[in-house]
């Protein structure tokens, strides 16, 4: 295969991504306008809070007392044990004793889906507000979901997921990415299109789970199936974004990469099964263009990465070349002492293009290294924007860690390759 070839299939898919992200921020400043509650909920219906639990003891007393904590007074709060062995029921009825929640427990594990149905079944709420086991809910979120439900199109509202355990390298990445994941909700939500309702805090009309057939667990992302199926139901959804739950992310390469290749089996397994949802929803921008965007992601990392791995593989030239100038910005870094900063950064310079640009062997064609930049540039600005948009403050670290987010992005990409062949050859996985 020719490298004039391949270098043109990669240019035109880093074009796609620069557009994407460009669109995404053009739709957030021209229509923000919209994120304000016009109808909202005077009153203050009784919600059920659903807790599904399967080993997580260290976790689920503080997610218990957050759920009580919630400043909502007409709410019950349920937990429903879904074959623990790690002695988390013990927790649970410490609780129940006191009359403080309803406890349902399966002897046998039967899946998160049969978790919260049978939740949802033993609710009394006209509303479920659904919270995974390991995630710490804000006191005013639940007051401040509810207000969006004056609207009677509406089957649900998405919560802003945080990291709270943002120390380290890849916790801090996942950090950015959530807030990421919270900033492309948010502009879905401008249009009742929210493609995806997070497990760690979701609140769903009670109706609409109803009419949707309840959780299934068909998939591996039984709550991103639920929110097709509500959208199927002819009901919007939308985010909340002053909404907040923490929630612990992975801190090892192992459980990062077990979490994200279920996650992204989930993503193909959605875009196979509601691949009807074109036809089946009248909201034009989720059919038209956020589910359309999901089944094209599923299919440009499986072209992309390929073809970028080909084209970044160092000849011994470049390697040559990679090594030389790390020669060169030393020995112009010690040149400092003596001939001044302007060597260091004529080294620096040096160093960066050759190492960078000859080293994976992109050509030397300057508009592909150009769009490469821009690429980095748009995807660092969305980034920005995501954190931004919900009034994080931007520290040194997190600039630091915006810098290194392409590579996160690469990482990202690698699972997925990888989820798609475990998709294909059925390999099992549980939640």
């Amino acid at each position: 295969m020719e490298v004039a070839f391949l270098n043109d299939v990669l240019f035109w898919e880093l074009m796609f991504f620069i557009m994407v992200n460009v669109i995404w921020i053009a739709i957030y400043f021209r229509f923000r306008c919209r994120d304000v509650v016009k109808n909202e909920l005077k009153t203050r219906p009784f919600v059920s809070v659903i807790i599904p639990l399967f080993n997580k003891k260290r976790y689920i007393r503080q997610t218990i007392s957050s759920a009580l904590g919630l400043r909502y007074k007409n709410k019950e709060v349920i937990v429903v044990n879904d074959g623990s062995t790690d002695g988390s029921e013990a927790v649970c009825k410490g609780f129940e004793r006191r009359g403080l929640i309803r406890f349902l427990d399966f002897k046998k594990n039967r899946g998160k889906a049969e978790a919260l149905n049978a939740g949802i079944r033993a609710s009394k709420g006209e509303f479920i507000l659904s919270i995974d086991a390991d995630s710490l809910v804000e006191k005013d979120a639940l007051n401040r979901m509810i207000k969006h439900f004056g609207n009677p199109k509406l089957g649900a509202v998405a919560g802003v997921v945080k990291v709270k355990n943002n120390r380290g390298i890849l916790p801090r990445m996942q950090f950015i990415e959530y807030f990421q994941q919270a900033f492309q909700r948010l502009i879905q939500g401008l249009f009742n299109s929210v493609l995806v309702l997070p497990g760690p805090l979701s609140l769903y009309k009670k109706e609409a789970i109803v009419k949707s057939g309840y959780f299934e667990h068909t998939t591996l992302a039984e709550d991103w199936d639920m929110t097709m199926k509500v959208h199927k139901a002819g009901f919007g959804v939308v985010s909340e974004k002053n909404a907040g739950a923490t929630t612990d992310a992975p801190c090892s390469m192992g459980n990062w990469w077990r979490q994200r290749v279920r996650w992204s089996r989930g993503g193909v397994q959605i875009a196979r099964k509601h691949s009807d949802i074109i036809t089946k929803v009248e909201n034009k921008v989720m059919k038209r263009f956020v589910f359309p965007l999901h089944v094209i992601w599923i299919i440009v990392p499986l072209i992309a990465m390929p073809i970028a791995f080909i084209i970044m593989l160092p000849t011994p030239m470049g390697l040559m070349a990679f090594f030389s100038s790390i020669g060169t910005f030393f020995a112009s870094l010690f040149g400092w002492v003596f001939t001044g900063i302007q060597t260091t950064i004529v080294g620096l310079y040096s160093m960066i293009d050759i190492a960078v640009f000859n080293f994976i062997e992109f050509n030397k064609i300057g508009l592909l290294k150009t769009v490469a930049m821009l690429t980095g540039l748009a995807f660092i600005t969305f980034t920005y924007l995501s954190v931004k948009a919900f009034n994080k403050n931007i520290t040194p670290r997190d600039f630091l860690t915006l810098l290194l987010m392409p590579i996160y992005w690469i990482m990202l990409n690698l699972v997925f390759l990888y989820s798609l062949a475990a998709e294909a050859l059925k390999r099992k996985a549980v939640w």
